[in-house]
């Protein structure tokens, strides 16, 4: 297993700039939005992931609610967790109108604001373990499934936690460890973003990335 080059997880790497613009001329604008977050196997790892299902999850995802059921700003609109040995990112993706681009980002950070700030309800984290439960269920249906399974945590890791022992673990995380993960990474200083589309000023995309 090779070396970690960040031994210890260090949000001040989590960026060099705030917002990146690919100017194109589109019909839609397409973001992602979102932070550093831990590796894989980090103790917050289970906590993060819960959070992210929570946010973006799914049809009864807090952002598929908020930004595409109730405003309509949206042709999808997500958040996702995805982890390496050394690093991680957390991060809200979409495809908008274009002159709703601004509304998406604003209504989304208004979410990340909340969890930050608040943190979840038991009903949203209960739901969330189970949705990750099933997913995790239906993803070692077949014998190459398993053995992708069993050979990735080998080769990256050096060791393996059973399915069973994943499931504890995420079982026991708790209305606390999730606020304190989104306290960890969701600060607004860490918050960075790329979008797609006709604009060619990043600055007021800046602009709006605080609570």
């Amino acid at each position: 297993m090779p070396e970690s080059v960040w031994p210890n997880f260090r949000l001040d790497l989590a960026r060099q700039k705030s917002v990146s613009v690919i100017t194109k001329d589109t019909n839609q604008a397409h973001f992602m939005l979102g932070v550093l977050a831990p590796p894989d196997r980090h103790p917050t790892t289970n906590a993060t992931r819960l959070l992210s299902a929570i946010l973006g999850g799914g049809m009864s995802s807090r952002l598929f609610i908020q930004v595409r059921e109730r405003q309509g700003l949206a042709y999808y609109v997500g958040n996702q967790y995805d982890r390496l040995t050394d690093a991680g990112f957390f991060a809200a993706g979409a495809g908008v109108k274009i002159d709703a681009a601004e509304k998406a980002v604003t209504t989304i950070l208004a979410e990340y604001r909340d969890v930050y700030e608040n943190g979840v309800t038991d009903a949203e984290l209960n739901k969330a373990k189970s949705m990750i439960e099933g997913q995790f269920a239906l993803g070692l249906e077949s014998s190459m499934a398993v053995a992708d399974y069993y050979g990735e945590q080998e080769v990256i890791h050096g060791s393996v936690l059973t399915p069973e022992e994943v499931l504890c673990e995420m079982r026991a995380v708790t209305l606390a460890d999730v606020h304190k993960a989104a306290r960890n990474i969701l600060a607004p200083s860490n918050l960075a973003m790329a979008i797609i589309g006709p604009f060619d000023d990043p600055a007021k995309f800046e602009s709006l990335l605080h609570y």
